[in-house]
């Protein structure tokens, strides 16, 4: 357990930070995010030799990282961001506003790239709808919400099923879905 897990209770996002510095951790992936050409090779080593990268562009319009590779030195570098709000009567920022700061005080410390495709993209012909396997190659994982459940759904890729009792359904019918429509996602 970090020291600071316990001062730091405002915010669990924070809570995922502590355990990648304690962990030793290199990679963190929100709970809803795939891989779809992550391979042994890619995982092994953290690219930008370790520094803090968040790999997911939404991010720079304020949407949580969903992927973020780092040693654990860029983690406790971040978690020193957000440090001085421990036991103060200021509020502690998002995790993401901490990111942002950051970077803005030590300009290229924090690399935002594109490894993430996110939501769920079809291409519609006279007979059916596809994924739209050229907006998914671009990306190393993919991201999923539930309002990406809902697109899918109206979008007619996904069918609603009133029986389900959690997105899991959903979301392996999806990636099954991409592994037989798109060549490149069979390999994973």
């Amino acid at each position: 357990l970090h020291p600071l897990f316990t001062q730091l209770e405002e915010d669990p996002g924070v809570h995922r930070w502590l355990a990648m510095s304690v962990s030793g951790g290199i990679w963190y992936a929100d709970y809803r995010t795939y891989p779809i050409r992550m391979t042994p090779k890619i995982a092994s080593k953290p690219p930008n030799d370790g520094l803090f990268t968040v790999h997911d562009p939404r991010f720079n319009h304020g949407y949580r990282p969903t992927l973020i590779s780092a040693m654990t030195s860029e983690w406790e570098r971040i978690i020193d961001q957000v440090s001085p709000y421990a036991n103060s009567e200021i509020k502690i920022p998002k995790h993401e506003e901490v990111i942002i700061e950051s970077n803005v005080e030590k300009q290229g410390r924090i690399n935002v790239e594109n490894w993430v495709a996110s939501g769920v993209h079809g291409t519609a012909d006279a007979s059916r709808t596809n994924l739209d396997c050229a907006y998914y190659s671009t990306g190393t994982v993919v991201h999923m919400t539930r309002t990406d459940i809902k697109a899918g759904i109206q979008l007619g890729l996904l069918q609603n099923d009133e029986r389900a009792q959690s997105d899991v359904p959903y979301l392996q019918k999806f990636l099954l879905m991409l592994r037989t429509q798109c060549p490149f996602a069979q390999e994973g």
